[in-house]
């Protein structure tokens, strides 16, 4: 099953995030119109995707009464219930609530750097000799040459002998990418 995401800052996410700092606990539709300011008729409607996804559970409690609860799929990721501006600062009762169930975690490595993008392309670049060179290449590399193209190009203004510049664009005679050698 796929992971259910709620937008960031609905009421799914925001029943989620408080359930993820509170397992074991279970709300009426009452009690979630009163805990995050709804109407208490649209709550069933709004939560129906989180319980078709296994993210809340809707059944009734011990004494009867219909009540919501964590799912097993409750919150793939705590993080996306957050708002922008609550991450920026703004309102603070859904970070603290995160925030009080992430866990510590101990002698977890340190994810190594990935390799340099300048490796990766040097024999490309290499290819262009001279000034007017060009070479055409599938249409796929068009970000990622123009990205190192435009890396290379910056630090050819700081150096004081004349490196190479590129440019990388659309292959008008066909369909492909291009790199041209400019100086």
């Amino acid at each position: 099953m796929k992971a259910y995401n709620p937008r960031a800052d609905s009421l799914p996410a925001r029943v989620l995030a408080y359930f993820a700092s509170n397992p074991d606990e279970e709300l009426t539709r009452a009690d979630i119109s009163r805990k995050f300011d709804c109407n208490v008729s649209s709550v069933q409607a709004s939560l129906k995707t989180a319980v078709e996804a296994g993210a809340l559970i809707w059944t009734q409690s011990d004494d009867l009464e219909w009540v919501y609860r964590a799912g097993p799929n409750a919150l793939a990721n705590p993080f996306r219930a957050l708002a922008p501006a609550a991450l920026a600062g703004a309102p603070a009762a859904p970070v603290a609530t995160v925030i009080a169930t992430l866990p510590v975690d101990e002698n977890v490595p340190v994810n190594k750097p990935k390799p340099s993008q300048a490796e990766h392309w040097a024999p490309l670049f290499e290819k262009l000799a001279k000034p007017g060179q060009s070479i055409a290449v599938p249409t796929e590399w068009r970000r990622a040459l123009s990205r190192e193209a435009t890396r290379r190009n910056r630090l050819v203004k700081g150096q004081a002998t004349p490196a190479p510049t590129f440019k990388v664009g659309p292959d008008h005679d066909r369909p492909a990418a291009r790199i041209w050698r400019l100086t």
